[in-house]
């Protein structure tokens, strides 16, 4: 609660830092500052807000229909649920559609990618990361939305994506050479979507780091 109050204190304080998302494809006038700041508080990393990254999860967020039962249990290899298709709006806004020229990044493996890195690669390379989750309430309204749930999500996600931040897993060494991500600039979006008959507003986070290798 002690961590509750002081970032939402930051917030109040800080108007600069408040990012009101009013697009057609993400929920409107939803504040996420709320999220950003916890990251930046809980994990130490200063993450920048970025209208590229903002431009991107937008594009992400307006391919997602809300009129549309997507489904996380469909077999069919040609299938595009809500993931792969907010993913790949994403990709292609960033101009990466084939996934070639940048690295995208999951929390779970990103050592054995550092550990790759560190014996293949050379000059620094972008690496994003791409997270969505329901937020706490399945049944509640979009309007019934507060702080203190936007606030929980951030530990979730903290948690869930916690190797990202975390110097034991974001600092590889092999043969003598260490590897290393670090975490950027950071950008979240509210979407109310429907997933396995189950309508609810999800967070979209869209994290952009480096990839290098330590002098």
């Amino acid at each position: 609660m002690k961590m509750l109050k002081r970032i939402l204190a930051a917030v109040a304080a800080s108007a600069v830092s408040l990012c009101i998302f009013t697009a057609c494809g993400s929920d409107p006038k939803y504040d996420t500052s709320i999220f950003i700041n916890t990251v930046r508080a809980r994990t130490g990393y200063n993450v920048k807000e970025s209208k590229a990254l903002d431009d991107a999860l937008q594009v992400g967020m307006d391919a997602l229909d809300p009129n549309v039962d997507y489904s996380t249990t469909n077999e069919d290899p040609d299938y595009k649920g809500h993931e792969q298709t907010a993913y790949d709006a994403i990709k292609a806004k960033l101009g990466d559609p084939g996934a070639t020229k940048y690295q995208y990044v999951k929390s779970g493996s990103l050592r054995g990618n550092l550990r790759y890195f560190a014996q293949n690669g050379e000059s620094p390379v972008a690496a994003y990361a791409i997270y969505n989750a329901p937020l706490r309430d399945f049944d509640k309204e979009y309007k019934e939305l507060n702080s203190a749930q936007l606030y929980e999500a951030s530990g979730t996600y903290i948690n869930n994506q916690k190797h990202f931040f975390n110097s034991n897993s974001n600092h590889q060494t092999v043969g003598g050479k260490t590897a290393s991500y670090v975490p950027e600039e950071i950008s979240v979006m509210v979407k109310t979507i429907t997933v396995n008959g189950k309508k609810a507003p999800y967070v979209f986070v869209l994290l952009k780091g480096t990839m290098s290798i330590d002098s």
